[in-house]
C-alpha cells in the first residue's frame, strides 16, 4: 500500500479510506491504551479490564479485540458503536478515570463516527468496504502459525515480539544528508533448549548495489559503546543474558549469549543507536531508493515494524513493502535480492497518526517510552514527526520485511 502525506496534518476529508480509517482506528485505539496504563491494566486481558474498570464483560472483550487485533477489518468490527461508547465512557467516568484521557477518548469516537460519514455513511457499508479491500481474514497467517511453532520446537527458542523503528530526519548542518534513528527490540524471548547461542542481528547501511556505508554511531544509552551490543538498558527486563559482538566484513553482527530455559530464563530487551548525516536525502547514480528493514531471525509471534519520519520528508514518502525470504539463511541477503526472492504479504504500512505520531501498542508495553527517549536522545521533537507503521503476525523464519521508498528529487532540477 502507498501512502501520501502532504504536510503534517492532513486534511481527513481528502484522504482515501483505507488511510483514513486506519489512522481513526489508530487513535481509538491510542486511547483506550492510555486509559489502560494510567490505571494499570493489561488492555489483552478483557477479565481484567472488566474486574478493574466495571466494565461489562462483552464490552471489556470487543476493547480487548481492538486493541489487539493485527487487522483493519478485524479491530473495526468490535469497536462499539455510539450507544456503547457512551455506555462505556459513563462506567470509565464512574470508575474514576482522569479527565484528559476520558476526552482523548471520546474525541477518537467521534473521529471515528466522523470518518465513516465521510465514506461510507454507516457502519455496515464501512465493513463491506473494508472486506472487499482484502483487509478480512488472512489464509496465509494459519500456514506462518503452524511454521513458527515448528521453528520453535525445532531451534528451541522463540520471542512473542520482535520490534524495529526507524528514524529519518534532515541532518541540520547539512541538509543534503539524512539522520537516522534504529531500535530494535525482543519482547518475552523463551529458550526451549540450554546452551544456546542465537544470531540476533547484524547492524550496516549500504549503497543501492550493496556496498557498505561506514558511518559512526551514537548509542542511545548513554552507557553503552560501539560497537558493543547498544542495549537500551532502563527498558531491558528479566534474565538478559551477554549478547556477543562480532565484527566483519559485512558489519557488526550481535548474538544471544547462553540462558536458563523456560520463564526463569525470559527477558525482553531494547537496542540502539543513532547516526549524525548518515544517508544521501536526495537522488544520486549511486543510490535512487531507500530501503529500511527488519530481520526475522528466530520464531517470533508479531513483528513490529514502525517508521518515524520528519515532516519535511512526508511529502514525497510513497512507501512499499516487500518481504524477502531468506532460504539459504544469513542476516541480510535481501540486499540485491530479485522479485524471485518475494514472499507473498497480505499487510500494508497504516498511518499511526502525525505531531506526534502514537506509538502504543498492547503488543509491548512501555514501547512509546522507548521511542520517546529516541527522540530525547537525538535531540528532535515528537511533534516534528509522522509514523507509520507494519505488523505481521507470525512472521516468517528466516525473512526481511523491508519498506522501500524513493529518495527525493534534488531541488532545482
Amino acid at each position: 500500500m502507498r501512502t501520501n502525506t502532504d504536510h503534517a496534518v492532513p486534511d481527513q476529508s481528502a484522504q482515501e479510506l483505507p488511510e483514513h480509517c486506519q489512522e481513526a482506528l489508530h487513535a481509538v485505539r491510542g486511547a483506550i491504551l492510555q486509559v489502560c496504563h494510567g490505571r494499570g491494566v493489561n488492555p489483552s486481558r478483557p477479565r481484567e479490564l472488566s474486574e478493574q474498570l466495571g466494565i461489562e464483560r462483552n464490552l471489556a472483550w470487543k476493547l480487548s479485540r481492538i486493541v489487539n487485533a493485527t487487522r483493519l477489518a478485524d479491530a473495526v468490527a468490535h469497536l462499539p458503536g455510539p450507544p456503547g461508547q457512551r455506555i462505556l465512557l459513563e462506567t470509565l467516568g464512574q470508575a474514576g478515570v482522569n479527565a484528559p484521557a476520558m476526552a482523548q477518548l471520546s474525541k477518537a469516537f467521534d473521529d471515528f463516527d466522523r470518518m465513516i460519514k465521510i465514506h461510507t455513511g454507516d457502519r455496515a457499508t464501512l465493513e463491506l468496504a473494508l472486506a472487499n479491500l482484502g483487509s478480512g481474514t488472512n489464509r496465509l497467517e494459519a500456514s506462518r502459525k503452524k511454521a513458527f511453532q515448528g521453528n520453535a520446537g525445532i531451534w528451541g527458542v522463540q520471542a512473542r515480539v520482535r520490534t524495529t523503528t526507524h528514524f529519518l530526519a534532515p541532518n541540520p548542518d547539512d541538509p543534503r544528508r539524512l539522520d537516522t534513528g534504529l531500535v530494535g527490540g525482543l519482547v518475552d524471548v523463551l529458550r526451549l533448549r540450554p546452551n544456546l547461542r542465537w544470531p540476533l542481528f547484524r547492524t550496516r547501511m549500504y549503497h543501492d548495489d550493496g556496498s557498505r556505508i561506514p558511518v559512526d554511531s551514537t548509542p542511545i544509552d548513554p552507557g553503552e559503546t560501539t560497537p558493543g551490543p547498544l542495549l537500551v538498558r532502563e527498558f531491558c527486563t528479566g534474565c538478559v543474558p551477554e549478547i556477543h559482538v562480532r565484527q566483519d566484513s559485512r558489519g557488526v553482527l550481535h548474538e544471544l549469549g547462553e540462558g536458563p530455559i523456560g520463564k526463569r530464563g525470559m527477558f525482553s530487551c531494547f537496542y540502539g543507536e543513532i547516526k549524525h548525516a548518515a544517508l544521501p536525502r536526495y537522488q544520486s547514480e549511486e543510490d535512487r531508493v531507500g530501503d529500511l528493514y527488519s530481520t526475522i531471525t528466530m520464531p517470533t509471534e508479531h513483528l513490529l515494524f514502525d517508521v518515524m519520519l520528519h515532516k519535511d520528508l512526508a511529502k514525497s514518502f510513497e512507501p512499499e513493502v516487500l518481504i524477502y525470504g531468506r532460504p539459504a539463511g544469513g542476516l541480510d541477503e535481501h540486499v540485491g535480492a530479485g522479485e524471485h526472492d518475494l514472499l507473498p504479504t497480505d499487510t500494508g504500512l497504516m498511518s499511526i497518526g502525525s505531531c506526534p505520531p502514537i506509538c502504543a501498542t498492547a503488543l509491548a508495553g512501555g514501547y512509546d517510552k522507548v521511542v520517546e527517549r529516541v527522540f530525547e536522545r537525538a535531540g528532535w521533537s515528537a511533534r516534528d514527526f509522522v509514523g507509520y507503521r507494519l505488523t505481521i503476525r507470525y512472521p516468517v523464519l528466516p525473512s526481511t520485511a523491508v519498506i522501500r521508498f524513493a529518495l527525493q528529487e534534488r531541488p532545482g532540477l
